[in-house]
């Protein structure tokens, strides 16, 4: 696929998906403010009821800051997941167009993909800029280095996300509803990748294990790059790691597609 192509691909789905702009704010308002109380009221009892001032590590701004970043990070990564998007083209057929089509499937689906991201884009400069200055504290070192690291490390994450759900997408050329592998990984992505809590509460034991596996370059890397708490080598090992599991993951798919494909039929269901 070409550059140009690509780009055309991504901007398109892009202002389609801002065409309708006061439906988007009042949601992404009010859903941020919702999500945000419970957070806050949840963080705010349990630093009190505990008498700790630090939790994880985390004092009560910054474990504040690390899930606003978690929230706004989260719209991005799990943003297309588990709606369909290639199992959806198997079942209705819709995947003979893709076929006849001189391009490369997966990278038209990930320049979709990256046009459905303009949303959560916004979303995490205009909150989390106000959100950083509502719980400005000297733990917190944002900085603008920090940001481009983070902006880098975002990227891999959703590509990786993206790489994670392919394989369980193609499972719909041999099973009828594939929803609930989807759901599945998602909550391990969740629950190991540092969106449920911070990775510091987990056991040193669980956090050595977790280290080599792709879940916490989800969340919990972007996130404490962006806040400062990892430097600049932690930050180049994730990168290592991450091309690492994208790398194994797409051979699992070129594996899974090559089989699949021989089966696909094109009359939808």
């Amino acid at each position: 696929m070409s550059p140009r192509l690509f780009w055309s691909i991504t901007t398109m789905q892009a202002r389609k998906i801002m065409s309708y702009r006061a439906d988007f704010w009042i949601s992404a308002l009010f859903g941020f403010v919702i999500q945000m109380g419970v957070v806050y009221f949840l963080w705010d009892a349990m630093f009190r009821e505990s008498g700790q001032e630090r939790i994880g590590g985390y004092t009560f701004r910054p474990m504040l800051m690390y899930y606003v970043m978690v929230l706004l990070i989260s719209k991005v990564v799990n943003v297309r997941m588990g709606d369909g998007m290639v199992a959806g083209d198997i079942y209705d057929g819709g995947l003979s167009r893709y076929i006849l089509y001189p391009t490369n499937y997966f990278l038209f689906k990930f320049a979709q993909r990256l046009g459905d991201l303009t949303p959560a884009l916004v979303q995490i400069t205009v909150f989390g800029t106000f959100c950083a200055l509502l719980f400005r504290t000297p733990e917190l070192e944002i900085d603008a280095a920090g940001m481009l690291m983070g902006a880098v490390s975002l990227f891999a994450a959703t590509t990786l996300m993206f790489a994670l759900t392919i394989p369980f997408e193609t499972i719909a050329f041999w099973a009828d509803n594939v929803w609930s592998l989807n759901v599945m990984l998602r909550f391990a992505v969740q629950l190991f990748g540092g969106m449920m809590m911070p990775m510091t509460l987990y056991p040193e034991w669980a956090r050595a294990a977790l280290h080599w596996l792709p879940f916490r370059y989800v969340f919990d890397v972007p996130v404490n790059v962006i806040l400062g708490r990892i430097g600049v080598g932690e930050w180049l090992l994730g990168l290592v790691v991450c091309a690492a599991w994208l790398t194994i993951v797409s051979a699992v798919t070129a594996l899974l597609w090559r089989r699949g494909s021989r089966t696909y039929t094109g009359v939808g269901m």
